[in-house]
């Protein structure tokens, strides 16, 4: 290949985007033929599959994006032994699952996004696997709340098995003490996309207190509309949204400066559904958040793969800029809120008086890092507590992540982050058997799970 003057040689996995890895021959020739010059075939037979492994360097360490070939199968010791043989179902996005053993926790392979017939399949075929692998059986079974995620409905239709069900960003935080060992109360913050609330809302920007067995919600970002689906393929009807909930008839004059994306006629349709609450559902996401500010900052308004407005915003960023916005942190009672009307004044001020849209995304950063920082501060006041966990997907922005972390250290916090487990939801199910082993180690029931026998 090089021999032919190439420079750079990009390599890529078998498979159609959201499918499953093709494993044999015949099903390559026939599924990659518009899209694969020349195949090298081999007549050894795959068995199983495995997808590249994915990490970064970091602040001088590695942390593991994406845990698959060359990591699995190894175990991630938890704190305490569970009770039982556990398996945690993971999430339906970035899908692993994890079987305990002993002391150990042992992740999938990365199987993809289960809502995906075929790597729900995957997902149904690897876990007899990895049973027969460990020369275990399941006694507990534990799954996320959401009530269309395919792999909480599988787990609810097992029999003879004790289910559990842990909240998704719950499970983030107990991914996260579980990889570093702490049993002890602490603090969390879980940053994300999605996750489903124990409100029936989508949560996304969320602050606990405690241990795994009883994590309370102590402060989220003030909810917004997200109007349909399609908004996270389409960002810059995120913006619209926060423009029109925080400023009304004046947002819909700033949607019309600087969305042209959204049309006058999109626009109608658009205030119709807010206002009505049609085909919407609150949101509290960090990660829908720094879409919204990507779209109106015209840096990225329709996305072709998961994450792009939020990467292209952390591109952007000049942290240069020192400067934060004004937001606001109501603690009238709790879960505290925090607010975004002056963030986004304040980002409208700004590109009203031309300044670099680098310079508006790297004062956001530290705004977001300021943000976190100002909650936690309260939350220790409260409770006492020093120690703070980071999880959730949006903490890969590395620019937030490293600015934020040396903030919290500056401000005397003990910071816990992933290394080895995938701070997205890859590392989900090892936090879902976490907090079912303590609730049923301690005998105890939470507001933070749902805990039932057939």
């Amino acid at each position: 290949l090089f021999s032919e003057g190439l420079e750079i040689l990009v390599m890529t996995s078998a498979n159609i985007s959201d499918d499953p890895l093709i494993i044999d021959n015949n099903e390559a020739l026939e599924k990659l033929k518009g899209i694969a010059d020349y195949f090298l075939m081999h007549n050894r037979k795959i068995y199983n599959r495995c997808d590249d492994s994915v990490a970064a360097v970091v602040g001088g360490e590695v942390q593991v994006y994406r845990r698959a070939r060359g990591y699995v199968p190894l175990p991630v010791d938890l704190p305490v032994e569970p009770p039982a043989v556990m398996l945690g179902c993971g999430g339906d996005l970035k899908s692993t699952f994890c079987m305990t053993k002993g002391r150990s926790g042992y992740l999938s392979q990365h199987l993809g996004d289960i809502n995906h017939y075929g790597n729900y399949q995957q997902f149904l075929y690897t876990i007899p696997r990895f049973e027969r692998m460990l020369d275990v059986k399941p006694e507990v079974v534990v799954h996320d709340l959401h009530p269309q995620y395919m792999a909480p409905r599988w787990a609810k239709g097992l029999k003879g098995l004790r289910k559990v069900g842990v909240q998704h960003h719950h499970a983030h935080m107990a991914s996260c003490l579980a990889e570093n060992q702490v049993t002890e109360p602490a603090l969390g913050v879980v940053c994300d996309g999605t996750g489903y609330g124990l409100d029936g809302a989508i949560w996304g920007f969320e602050f606990f207190a405690g241990t795994p067995a009883n994590l309370n919600r102590m402060a989220h970002l003030s909810y917004m509309p997200l109007p349909g689906e399609i908004t996270i393929k389409r960002p810059a009807r995120m913006s619209f949204s926060y423009l029109y909930e925080l400023f009304g008839e004046q947002g819909l004059e700033y949607a019309a400066r600087h969305l042209p994306v959204i049309s006058a006629e999109e626009g109608q349709v658009l205030v119709k559904q807010l206002e009505n609450r049609l085909n919407t559902v609150l949101t509290s996401s960090c990660g829908r958040l720094f879409d919204g500010v990507s779209a109106l900052l015209g840096i990225c308004t329709k996305v072709q793969y998961e994450g792009q407005a939020a990467i292209e915003l952390e591109e952007r960023a000049d942290m240069n800029a020192l400067d934060t916005y004004r937001f606001e942190f109501n603690t009238g009672s709790r879960p505290y809120t925090l607010g975004v009307r002056g963030v986004f004044q304040g980002i409208l001020a700004d590109m009203e008086r031309g300044t670099p849209v680098s310079e508006i995304a790297g004062r956001f950063h530290r705004t977001v890092a300021e943000m976190i920082i100002i909650v936690l501060e309260k939350m220790r006041d409260d409770t006492g507590l020093n120690i703070v966990s980071l999880s959730g997907g949006v903490f890969q922005n590395k620019l937030l992540f490293l600015l934020l972390r040396q903030r919290l250290v500056e401000q005397g916090f003990e910071v816990l982050y992933h290394r080895k487990v995938p701070t997205n939801d890859g590392g989900v199910s090892l936090g879902q058997v976490y907090i079912a082993s303590e609730v049923i180690r301690k005998d105890v029931s939470c507001y933070s799970s749902q805990n039932y026998k057939d």
